[in-house]
C-alpha cells in the first residue's frame, strides 16, 4: 500500500514510518475509500491473491479473496476490520476489477 503525504508531497510505503501497511503483497485486488464511514472514512479491500514471498507467484497456485470475506482498513488509526457476508456473494475469485460508489439520497453509500 501506498500513501501520498499532501503537507510534504511525499509518496510512503505504507501508512507512515510508524505506520506499516496493513496487509502483506496483494495483487490483482480493488481498494475503494468511502468517505462517510467512521471519523476518518474506510478504506474496503476486495477479492485479489496473495503472491508467494519466495516469488512462485500465480493466480492458480496462491491464496485468493473471497467476497465473502469483507475487509475495511481504517486509515485514521492503521487497524484492518474483517466481516463475513451474507446473502447472494458474488462468485471467487475475483481478479482486475473496476469499483465505483456513490452516496445515496438516504445518506448510506452504494457500491
Amino acid at each position: 500500500m501506498l500513501s501520498f503525504n499532501f503537507d510534504t508531497h511525499e509518496w510512503i510505503n505504507g501508512i507512515g514510518s510508524d505506520r506499516p501497511a496493513p496487509f502483506g503483497t496483494l495483487l490483482q485486488a480493488s481498494a475503494h475509500y468511502v468517505p462517510t464511514f467512521g471519523p476518518g472514512g474506510l478504506v474496503f479491500v476486495m477479492g485479489g491473491f496473495a503472491p508467494d514471498p519466495e516469488g512462485n507467484t500465480g493466480i492458480q497456485s496462491d491464496p485468493t479473496f473471497s467476497f465473502k470475506n469483507l475487509t475495511f482498513f481504517d486509515p485514521v488509526t492503521s487497524k484492518t476490520y474483517s466481516q463475513t457476508a451474507t446473502g447472494d456473494i458474488p462468485p471467487s475469485p475475483r481478479f482486475e476489477f473496476c469499483t465505483a460508489g456513490w452516496r445515496n439520497t438516504d445518506g448510506g453509500y452504494e457500491k
